[in-house]
């Protein structure tokens, strides 16, 4: 999923730069996180990422089970945000 920094009228902030956490809980996992840096090294795989020009990216992958997904965003700084899904 593409994830967008915006600021309070929805406009891409493309200096952003900040820490995000993405969580799951439910039939999903989150199996890496990037933000197109080719300079970067940290960990695909963690679910802690530092934003590049506003717009990291979060793989999730859903399990066997059907059930609703909550997803979490969270950045020092900015609002929460979640996300529900639905896997069926």
């Amino acid at each position: 999923m593409e994830i967008n920094v915006v600021d309070k009228n929805g406009n891409l902030v493309y200096g952003a730069d900040n820490e995000m956490t993405v969580t799951v809980e439910g039939p999903a996992q989150l199996i890496g996180m990037e933000n197109g840096s080719h300079t970067s090294h940290e960990n695909y795989k963690s679910e802690k990422r530092k934003v590049l020009h506003g717009k990291p990216l979060a793989y999730l992958q859903a399990t066997q089970e059907p059930g609703k997904v909550k997803e979490t965003i969270l950045s020092p700084g900015l609002t929460p945000q979640t996300l529900d899904l639905l896997v069926k």
